[in-house]
């Protein structure tokens, strides 16, 4: 397959993976003013770094098991957009503490702006977590760590 047949296809895979999954998350709004909505501090270090604010809902669908879908915004620093704004959306799944999730979104980057998609795994407890992350966008690809503190 030529390079540039490889290109449309990631670009065309890309594009239907963010479509099918902003199109999944938008269905349900995440209010910050709704008590159960849980509200963490997301720090991010690595290739992008930001403290961000992360929005999250989860509902129990069997014992120690959660679905989740939320929202992360802030100021994020990346290796190769610089500075700039998130804005994500987010679901996903805790299992005995082990925390997944997708996400997509758009990011307002010095570079220019761009769609991202990807994904952060880790451990969660009562209020704290961490784990790694990793996303996709528009320059590439960026990885790290995350903490996640919450606070309320």
């Amino acid at each position: 397959m030529s390079n540039l047949k490889q290109k449309h296809l990631i670009f065309f895979i890309l594009f239907f993976a963010l479509t099918y999954f902003s199109a999944c998350v938008h269905q349900q709004q995440i209010d910050p003013k709704d008590t159960n909505v849980e509200v963490w501090e997301l720090k991010l270090s690595g290739q992008t770094e930001g403290k961000l604010e992360m929005l999250m809902k989860r509902d129990e669908i069997g014992e120690g098991i959660y679905s989740i879908i939320g929202k992360i915004s802030g100021t994020i620093d990346d290796h190769r957009g610089g500075l700039g704004d998130a804005d994500y959306k987010f679901n996903g799944k805790i299992e005995n503490n082990a925390f997944s999730i997708h996400l997509g979104g758009h990011s307002e980057m010095a570079e220019g702006p761009s769609s991202i998609i990807g994904k952060l795994n880790g451990i969660v407890e009562l209020s704290k977590g961490s784990g790694q992350w990793v996303v996709t966008h528009a320059l590439g690809s960026s990885t790290g760590k995350y903490v996640m503190v919450k606070l309320r």
